[in-house]
């Protein structure tokens, strides 16, 4: 055995060994899922780094196994021997360390995506948890009518059961963040943040079920004030049907009609009362009905008691008129029987007297003349006087009248001012009716006034009445005057209070309507403004613009707040203007979250627009840079190495991700964005899409013009792997091609090294003797017409899957390597269609659980698990 062989032998075979203990020092560092997100993420780098560097350790043991080819052919059997025992210990550990990286690297990144898919499941839930707090944040709308009221149930039904869904999702959360709290150990997800998400659930649906409660019950208290309004219209028009059947009923008796219209008189009072019920329950139904509904409620009731007034009236009228006739003739009949009985007993007075004069015997003396002529003139007399009494009788009665009318004009006065007084004596929603309570209680002042001047007159007169009426009624009549004046003082003093009190109303319902019209306008037109906002902007400009427009709209609305915080506060006292003002305050606060979303929303396509800006501007920079490059190296400018061509690679990979991403964020940038914007990025992302296709033609343009280039591009990995398995059958020393071949492939892969440095070929064509340059002339024949088929391959143009394929089959080399290609595909055949196995059963895995999490979602790591070198627990 020669001394240098062994000597490179074994300097590469130290080197692959600390390059394995370094990876798996490496390794150990970062083996850990534990920590904060920032901690995890580095090691997640870092081992991707580590990853990057296999194809290292592969170059080192292949160099190894070239070494070990060369001085295979030199050594002896025990050598030999040992040799391959040494190959045989770096190919396991080689192996050992690729699968540690594999297997670190993976449970890592499997945390990883588990961590990411907790935070989008986070994410998503907070946003919902936002989105349905925002919906039941303000106050319920006011509705019209019962209608608009089931339908707002039935909504808030639909939002508790959002809710109640919900639930399954909020499980899943927790289920999750307990399972990678567990694995990571990071305050984040621990028990705390998983109850802080249980109380904000648990939160939104305590609001949402008392929404549905409290709409519930608004909804049934409108419905059972309906029934009974429904039930009280039934009952009004019945009454009506039987007052027209009796009042249309003349041949009946005036009695029995009497009696009916007295029963209907008892249901009209009902009626009061059960109106008045009514209007009780309908101050509570107003309170939860918008401004519209409640006018169409106290119609409906004003209407209603018009409606039972004018039945009342009615009736009276028709028993009032009965009553006269009735009266009229009991009257008639009772004067009748009066005077006929007068009359008989004028008839026996008169009877008497001629009797008695007439009865005596003739008068002989003076003195009885004398006495029979008084007696005469004495009952002359008394049938003279009759008429004067009468007439006396009907002078004193009409005395004691005009003194009585004072009171009875108070006593009538009384109980239209009370009823006045207690109709007015709640604030009144209607400005009409506000003004007719004015004008009669300046009808019922003036009136009191006259009243006031006539009991003073009537309390100057007492001699007179005294004449008249004696001491005793005089007495009592003086003193029902003195309690008449100051019973009258005191309504009097009571209406001048509710004059006063119903004028601030009007002025108040004045000051309230011109706030209300005014804040209203601004609303209005904010609104209308905040409308034209919706239309899409073409660029960063215009959406920016735009923006600043909607900010000043929200301040202006903002500036509202205040003046209708002070209105509400000033309608406290009055339910309707209260009422008005409450709408006003949720239209308000409807436009602010209107405009607060129109402005988030607006940031956000900012933001998109913004980063599809920068991440095309740094595409099509790279593009240009890269298109130079090769350009350049095209020219003869550059010599790349074989380690540029790869980085070429994988940054073409990169970037071909990069320009799919950039093409669906243009595509939501053109949707959030105005035709003409829309047009400019549509047109911005073809001219990306030319550069990229004209980058692409470039390298395969040079692919055919430098089969060299080419050819490290795809084969180099190919022929690495080649002269790996050539050298493992260089172990048995049965075969009689062995070292021929060796030594083929020992040329083949220094060729590489030769194209790859001129100087390194120089030195080689120096060093080289017969055989190897026997060698070298031949795999450069092979080269040149493997060079002219791909050439020709690489003229026509793919463009699908079919054609790739055809492509595919058109490259592979007959005899030679690619018999020795055959045979190493057939070889691991079985193998491949045994790991495909293993990762199809490995991908139907989460089927056989019943819910699906994040948990599973990295399958291809619960497959190794046999050969982890992990004191931890397992990956699962």
């Amino acid at each position: 055995m020669t001394q240098l062989p062994h000597d490179q032998f074994e300097t590469s075979l130290e080197k692959a060994e600390a390059w394995m203990k370094e990876i798996h020092e490496r390794l150990k560092e970062n083996d850990n899922t534990q920590g904060p997100r920032s901690a995890l993420e580095t090691r997640l780098r870092e081992t991707e780094k580590i990853c990057s560097l296999e194809a290292d350790g592969k170059l080192l043991v292949d160099k190894v196994l070239m070494k070990a080819d060369v001085l295979l052919s030199e050594s002896s059997e025990e050598e030999r021997h040992d040799i391959l025992v040494k190959l045989a210990k770096i190919k396991g550990l080689f192996d050992e360390t690729t699968t540690y990286m594999i297997h670190c690297h993976s449970r890592i990144e499997w945390v990883w995506l588990h961590w990411n898919e907790y935070l989008k499941a986070r994410d998503e839930f907070t946003l919902w948890v936002h989105n349905i707090t925002l919906t039941l944040e303000p106050d319920v709308e006011l509705q019209l009518g019962l209608k608009e009221k089931r339908w707002q149930y039935e909504q808030a039904q639909v939002l508790m059961k959002d809710v109640l869904n919900q639930s399954r999702l909020m499980e899943r959360l927790l289920e999750e963040a307990a399972s990678l709290y567990n694995r990571i150990g990071d305050p984040s997800v621990d028990e705390s943040v998983q109850g802080a998400i249980m109380a904000e659930y648990v939160q939104v649906k305590k609001k949402a079920q008392e929404r549905v409660e409290h709409l519930e019950k608004i909804w049934k208290e409108h419905e059972a004030y309906e029934g009974d309004v429904s039930g009280f219209k039934t009952w009004l028009n019945s009454v009506i049907e039987k007052l027209k059947f009796y009042v249309g009923a003349a041949s009946d008796s005036i009695e029995n009609r009497l009696d009916m219209l007295q029963d209907i008189s008892k249901d009209v009072d009902n009626g009061n009362k059960q109106l008045e019920v009514l209007e009780v329950k309908s101050v509570q139904i107003i309170k939860n009905t918008s401004p519209l509904g409640a006018e169409k409620i106290c119609k409906e009731l004003e209407e209603l008691r018009k409606t039972l007034k004018e039945l009342k009236q009615m009736n009276d009228e028709e028993e009032e008129t009965l009553l006269k006739m009735h009266n009229s003739d009991s009257a008639f009949l009772l004067l009748a029987r009066q005077l006929e009985a007068n009359i008989n007993e004028f008839r026996k007075a008169t009877q008497r007297l001629e009797d008695s004069l007439q009865s005596g015997e003739r008068v002989k003396s003076e003195d009885d003349l004398i006495a029979l002529w008084k007696t005469m003139n004495v009952s002359l007399r008394c049938l003279a006087k009759s008429k004067a009494f009468k007439l006396s009788t009907d002078t004193e009665s009409e005395l004691k009248q005009l003194f009585q009318n004072p009171l009875r004009e108070f006593l009538y006065w009384k109980p239209i001012t009370e009823s006045v007084l207690d109709a007015t004596s709640v604030p009144m929603n209607d400005g009409a009716m506000n003004h007719d309570a004015l004008d009669n209680i300046e009808r019922l002042l003036e009136e009191s006034c006259t009243i006031k001047d006539k009991l003073a007159a009537l309390g100057k007169k007492r001699e007179r009445i005294h004449l008249v009426l004696g001491e005793d009624k005089t007495r009592r009549l003086l003193q029902d005057i003195a309690a008449a004046e100051k019973e009258r003082e005191g309504l009097h003093q009571d209406l001048l209070q509710r004059k006063k009190s119903l004028q601030s109303s009007a002025e108040q319902r004045k000051e309230f309507d011109s706030a209300f019209k005014t804040l209203h306008h601004k609303i209005s037109a904010i609104r209308v403004k905040s409308m034209k906002e919706n239309e899409l902007q073409p660029d960063i400009i215009g959406k920016e613009a735009q923006i600043q427009r909607l900010q000043i709209l929200l301040e202006d609305l903002m500036s509202l707040y205040s003046p209708i915080q002070e209105l509400i506060s000033m309608t406290k006292s009055h339910s309707t203007h209260a009422h008005r003002a409450e709408q006003l305050n949720s239209d308000y606060l409807t436009l602010q979250r209107s405009l607060e979303n129109k402005i988030r929303k607006s940031k956000e396509n900012i933001s998109n627009h913004r980063l599809f800006s920068q991440n095309l501007r740094d595409l099509q920079h790279w593009i240009m840079v890269t298109r130079q490059q090769l350009e350049s190296y095209q020219n003869g400018g550059k010599n790349w190495s074989k380690r540029d061509i790869e980085a070429l690679k994988a940054e073409l990979s990169e970037r071909e991700i990069q320009c799919h991403l950039v093409e669906a964020q243009g595509q939501k940038v053109i949707d959030n964005s105005s035709p003409e914007g829309a047009a400019l990025v549509q047109t911005e992302l073809k001219q990306l899409i030319e550069s990229w296709k004209s980058l692409q033609q470039l390298c395969e343009h040079m692919a055919r013009n430098n089969p060299t280039l080419y050819t490290r591009m795809i084969g180099s990995s190919l022929l690495e792997s080649f002269v790996t398995e050539e050298n493992m059958k260089g172990k048995h020393p049965s075969n009689p091609g062995t070292s021929r071949r060796n030594q083929r492939f020992v040329s083949l892969a220094e060729s590489v090294d030769i194209v790859d440095s001129p100087s390194a070929q120089r030195t080689a064509a120096n060093k080289a003797d017969d055989d190897h340059m026997k060698l070298l002339l031949e795999f450069e024949q092979w080269l040149q017409a493997e060079s002219s088929k791909l050439n020709r391959i690489c003229a026509a143009h793919v463009s699908c899957s079919r054609g790739i394929k055809t492509h595919q089959n058109q490259l592979k080399k007959s005899g030679g390597i690619c018999s020795f290609l055959h045979r190493v595909c057939c070889a691991a055949l079985p193998l491949q269609l045994l790991l495909l196995l293993l990762l199809f059963l490995a991908f139907l895995l989460p089927l056989l659980h019943d819910t699906k999490n994040c948990a599973l979602s990295n399958n291809f790591a619960r497959s190794f698990n046999l050969m982890l070198k992990y004191d931890g627990p397992p990956p699962t």
